[in-house]
């Protein structure tokens, strides 16, 4: 039994962006990262293009806002009654009898879990109660200047989807009126009107649909634009009865409830098809139940399934409606097109060139433009076949559609890129299945999908595999066209396992629920022996996930016990389903707990209550944050029960990891030591753990250098934000160092040489420490150069060779060891450590020829601070220029380059002829014929590289690797430097 929850507090009013129907507008950003990241809406006017079509959704639940449909045999008034007695004063905005459906605005302190919860406490009372949300569209479009000609060569949709040679066949449909749901249409478009008749407004329906907004003017353009009347663009239909419905406003937003009744009103007005380039990644009963209205007067719905990268909007995923996905021009999916178990087909999605209000044209983009190309096939195919249901139209679609990446159904494209020259072409829809007579030929099918086969003849049975995402249960409903000559065998097979897990016999249309495994299973229908003639069937699969190992838990007494530092994965598998977890929190401290989902469809609501106190209720999620939910709590020892539910009580075919992470109060051992007289004595090397529990608590530490030396002062393990302040000062109370942790920073190190006497440190923080313990250490160690050298293996030799004065380090007191070295100042440090040398000029020939190379230069600067090494450098021979005249001393230098270069300078000073090759062992990564392997072999024979050089083992040199200011440091002093 679902429990009322007394919630006493919120995180904040629910100001959620929450999954509610988006305009799906088909045009993507360039900027739009998944899964769910969204920019601020850009206009384009006919006279300003835009670089990067784009669509951003934003979907809104309406506060207090809710769909009520009432039974049959229950009266308006009764419904009433039952809502002013337990809500208390209940608004109705919207009532119609004749549907049985109403919209309430209940009072702003109403429970957020209270209305869901009726539809269970008054059987028989209600179909169903669901929020009411908004449809929002954002649009950023390419803009094209048209001139008078027509623009048919440049619709190159048309070319993928074999548009000329369909129309062979059939190219108008004057027959049928195909319904428009968006924001209007332009009835004065010179390309549109005579294709158009009246529609309807449902936003005000004393006013036309007229489009002030835009989006519709150019799914109608795609749709049904008039053919060969020498202007403008084609239409998939030549000549069309299109009927706009204006359920958007001029903002591209409009409510659920709308959205639902514009399909019933288009319906009663006669349509046979309607376009919905629309969707709600949250499941809507309301519109759920005018998709059935719209079906049970056999009318096709075609919806767009989305354009955020996630999975296929409603109603695309609904039941019965053809789901319509998009392509690029190269018949790749689209990048940001929503995909998955419901999608039937593709159409192009990129660069489609259409009708935009006041008379001209447009390139548009994304699965809102794909979908109005597929209502128009299924327009020529009923021209064809007036008879044909919305079943037997999706089949023919499906089985006619052109395969993109594996053979049949995938998940990313359907069924595949329409195709009007063979829909149109072929008479019957074929079986799309065949060759799939074993389980090695067995045809990928969905676990959401329907199509339509046939057994015949020696083709006895039609193996199929489907893959579910989740463990769960599979309802698969056969039906025949007329009664099967011969009785048929559904058989269900889960992985490899060579026996079936169930079978059945079927001599009319059934339904059957199987229990389904997370990975694949295969159906097989099959008959014993041939049958007379052909069986065609059609089956449709309808998937709910399973409940989680963790049911029954949906009462707080039967709550499932979770680790207050562990995590749980959990469905919410069945109507109002709500999981109960219980933790236990041994002493006073801090409790992070976050729901994350797998689905932006889930709309999780996350409740905390600690035994004997009222609730809080945490619902932020939103399509922003991947509708995550997130809180910290402070807590003192005790029970803690969490509950996680559905905001809106219906099962989702996803699943939500909840998890926790407990933080204990930490104690401060070093306490008291709040001001100077207490401070803490350090001990060298070892860790002091400590909080600043309180905005008025100071840490105080002292410590004593017996001698000139060096201290290494570490804090680590700060905690985010609390922004802490360390102070060092010197005996007499002279600040030496001061360091404000920003927010984010968590670990600070000092390196700084200190004379001999008592030092103290002082803590404070901006914010309380209360649960995670920071970590003080200090060391001592002889004088240092550089703060950055403390404990390098390089140290002794980047010291020693600064007090030579052959190395240099920066100003901020670092030398930086692990930092590349330029050519600069590779040269410069060589040619201090051997200024010393008593190195033979070159002849003066020679000389006055390097002079000149060195003055030709380009970036031989004088006022370089490395110009006298690098002049030097070249006058020796050690290096020369690069071809295009310069000496690029910003570059790097690689080891091969340093091997070279030491070994002539090392040559030099000891006077030494040219190295030859000859027989050496080498590297396995310097050849023998190489331009480095004399210098690099010479230097190995003389132990100049073996352990001097980070990462060189025994067969590898590396000799592309760039060298480091430490490395070089230790092959100077070990070589020039006594």
């Amino acid at each position: 039994m679902a429990m009322t929850v007394p919630v006493v507090q919120t995180d904040k009013k629910r100001r959620r962006p929450l999954l509610a129907l988006s305009l799906i507008v088909l045009f993507t950003c360039s900027t739009f990262l998944f899964p769910y990241r969204f920019t601020l809406p850009v206009h384009a006017s006919d006279s300003q293009a835009q670089q990067h079509p784009a669509v951003d959704s934003e979907i809104t639940r309406i506060e207090g806002e809710w769909i009520l449909k009432w039974e049959k045999g229950v009266t308006r008034d009764q419904v009433h009654r039952v809502l002013q007695q337990d809500i208390g004063d209940v608004k109705l905005i919207h009532v119609h009898d004749a549907y049985r459906v109403m919209v309430i605005r209940v009072p702003d302190d109403t429970p957020a879990g209270r209305i869901p919860e009726l539809h269970q406490q008054r059987p028989g009372l209600f179909a169903y109660i669901q929020p009411n949300y908004t449809y929002q569209a954002q649009i950023k479009e390419k803009t094209l200047v048209v001139p008078d000609d027509p623009k048919f060569m440049q619709q190159k949709h048309l070319a993928m989807i074999k548009a000329s040679e369909g129309w062979n066949v059939a190219r108008e449909n004057t027959d049928i009126v195909i319904a428009l749901l968006d924001t209007g249409v332009d009835a004065t478009h010179p390309d549109l009107k005579g294709n158009l008749i009246p529609g309807i407004n449902m936003l005000d329906e004393s006013r036309k649909p007229v489009d002030d907004n835009g989006h519709g003017t150019k799914v109608a353009g795609i749709l049904g634009a008039v053919g060969n009347n020498e202007q403008g663009v084609s239409g998939i239909l030549w000549k069309a009865r299109m009927m706009p419905v204006k359920i958007l406003n001029q903002n591209g937003v409009g409510r659920d409830f709308t959205v639902g009744m514009g399909i019933r009103r288009a319906v009663d007005e006669g349509a046979r098809i309607v376009v919905m380039p629309l969707g709600l990644p949250q499941y809507s009963p309301h519109l759920q139940d005018a998709v059935k209205y719209a079906r049970s007067k056999n009318v096709l719905i075609v919806a767009a399934t989305g354009n955020d990268r996630t999975r296929v909007h409603y109603p695309a995923s609904l039941p019965g409606v053809l789901a319509v996905g998009a392509v690029d021009n190269n018949k790749h999916t689209l990048s940001y097109a929503n995909v998955g178990p419901e999608l039937d087909v593709v159409a192009p999605g990129k660069n489609i060139l259409t009708t935009a209000p006041g008379g001209g044209y447009q390139l548009v983009e994304g699965t809102s433009m794909a979908a109005p190309q597929v209502a128009g096939l299924a327009a020529l195919l009923l021209k064809q076949h007036p008879s044909w249901t919305p079943d037997q139209l999706i089949a023919h679609i499906q089985a006619t559609a052109e395969d993109l990446y594996t053979p049949g159904w995938d998940l990313k494209s359907g069924y595949g890129l329409i195709n009007l020259a063979s829909a149109l072409n072929t008479a019957s829809t074929p079986d799309l299945s065949e060759p799939n007579n074993s389980r090695q030929q067995a045809a990928t099918a969905s676990i959401a999908g329907e199509w339509s086969a046939r057994l015949s003849g020696d083709d006895r049975s039609d193996w199929y595999k489907i893959e579910s995402p989740y463990a769960g249960t599979l309802e698969v409903r056969v039906s025949f066209n007329g009664s099967p000559t011969k009785p048929v065998h559904m058989t269900h097979y889960v992985g490899n396992e060579p026996d079936a897990r169930k079978t059945d016999q079927l001599r009319t249309d059934g339904t059957f629920t199987l229990t389904v495994p997370k990975g694949v299973s295969y159906l097989v229908l099959s008959t014993d022996t041939p049958p007379s003639g052909p069986i065609t069937y059609t089956v449709k699969n309808r998937f709910r996930i399973g409940a989680d190992k963790y049911e029954d838990n949906d009462d707080k007494l039967k709550a499932y016990p979770i680790a207050r530092n562990g995590s749980i994965t959990g469905t919410l598998h069945r109507d109002n389903d709500q999981d109960w977890y219980v933790t236990y929190i041994p002493t006073r401290g801090k409790l992070d707990i976050g729901v994350t989902v797998d689905t932006i469809r889930m709309d999780t609501v996350l409740v905390i209550q600690k035994e004997g106190e009222a609730s809080i209720m945490v619902d932020e999620g939103n399509i922003q944050n991947g509708q995550s939910e997130y809180t910290s709590q402070e807590v003192e020892p005790g029970k803690y029960y969490i509950l996680i539910h559905q905001y809106d009580g219906h099962p989702v075919n996803g699943e939500y990891q909840l998890s926790l992470h407990y933080q204990a109060e930490k104690t401060d051992g070093n306490e008291p030591n709040n001001s100077l007289d207490e401070a803490t004595a350090l001990t060298y090397d070892r860790t002091y753990f400590g909080t600043l529990p309180k905005l008025s608590d100071f840490d105080w530490f002292q410590f004593e250098a017996k001698e000139k030396g060096a201290i290494k002062l570490a804090i680590n393990n700060v905690e985010q934000g609390a922004e802490l302040r360390a102070v060092l000062y010197d005996r007499e109370f002279t600040m030496l160092e001061y360091k404000h942790f920003k927010p984010t920073e968590t670990n600070w190190t000092l390196v700084r040489n200190l004379d001999p006497g008592t030092y103290y440190l002082r803590l404070d923080a901006l914010e309380e420490i209360r649960f995670q313990q920071y970590q003080l250490t200090v060391q001592w160690g002889s004088p240092i150069v550089y703060e950055d050298t403390w404990g390098h293996w390089a140290r002794e030799s980047i010291e020693k060779l600064s007090r030579k004065g052959i190395i240099h380090g920066y100003e901020d007191g670092t030398f930086r060891p692990g930092k590349t070295l330029t050519r600069a100042e590779f040269m410069a440090m060589l040619h201090r450590a051997v200024q010393d040398q008593s190195l033979e000029l070159p002849r003066e020939e020679v000389l006055a020829e390097r002079d000149r190379q060195f003055a030709a230069m380009k970036d031989a600067d004088p006022d370089h601070w490395a110009y006298e090494a690098m002049k030097t450098a070249v006058r020796y021979g050690w290096i020369v220029g690069y071809p295009d005249q310069t000496l690029k001393m910003n570059r790097p230098v690689t080891r091969a380059e340093m091997a070279v270069i030491v070994n002539r300078v090392i040559r030099q000073v000891e006077s030494l002829p040219p190295t030859e090759k000859g027989n050496r062992q080498t590297f396995a990564d310097v050849p023998d014929d190489s331009w480095m392997y004399p210098d690099v072999m010479a230097l190995r024979e003389k132990g100049y590289l073996q352990g001097y050089l980070e990462g060189v083992e025994q067969n590898h040199f590396y000799p592309a690797r760039n060298v480091t200011r430490a490395e070089f440091a230790v092959m100077v002093d070990l070589i020039f430097v006594e």
